[in-house]
């Protein structure tokens, strides 16, 4: 079931929540895709309040606008930091008698032209190197409360083996590992470097290699 069908229900969200609460708590609930929107949402606002506003080294941010791009634009200590944030893919949680294990997607949800460094360009989901710095990940779904984990994008685990709807249109020296990251980045708890709970300490790791 779709909360809202274009081509069906020509109702907005406003009056789905207004008119039809039950069903939208349902929609919540049973939408996988859905919840994700609105927990990603809800954790964008989250990392404002509590992170972007009460770090003194942040002078300005905001929200970077459009389809395919990062989320936020960072003023640190003087230094531009561009900035994802996600969340833990609730599905992916394993728990283990002394650590849990996790997922984060990091792909877009559509595909969209990228220029790799022979100049050759391909549509793809992935994240591509250089494309943000920094990743802050929510982690509520695993600990029951708003921490936040972070990891220097260059860090992350690139793409070795692609999945068949990433293959089509992609040459093999574009499928070279180095590029493009893993749509589903590993995660765990307690954490394992290069993750960390230290904002300060992410930044830190980057800004010599922005």
């Amino acid at each position: 079931m779709r909360l809202y069908d274009n081509k069906a229900d020509k109702r907005s969200f406003k009056e789905i929540w207004i008119r039809d609460w039950g069903s939208l708590l349902d929609c919540i609930t049973e939408n996988h895709q859905f919840r994700s929107y609105v927990v990603g949402h809800c954790a964008e606002i989250i990392w404002e309040i509590d992170v972007l506003k009460l770090n003194d080294k942040i002078s300005f941010y905001e929200k970077i606008k459009g389809k395919c791009v990062p989320d936020y634009k960072i003023i640190y200590d003087r230094r531009k930091i561009i900035a994802e944030v996600k969340c833990v893919s609730t599905r992916s949680i394993k728990a283990f008698d002394d650590h849990c294990e996790a997922k984060v997607a990091i792909h877009h949800r559509d595909k969209r032209t990228v220029t790799f460094p022979d100049g050759t360009k391909a549509d793809v989901f992935n994240v591509h190197r250089g494309e943000y710095d920094l990743l802050a990940v929510n982690l509520f779904s695993i600990l029951g409360e708003h921490k936040w984990a972070y990891i220097n994008a260059n860090l992350m685990d690139v793409e070795i083996k692609f999945a068949a709807r990433s293959l089509h249109g992609l040459t093999e020296d574009q499928k070279k590992p180095g590029f493009l990251f893993k749509q589903q980045q590993p995660i765990c708890w307690p954490l394992r470097r290069p993750w960390t709970l230290d904002l300060d300490e992410a930044i830190s790791s980057i800004v010599g290699k922005i």
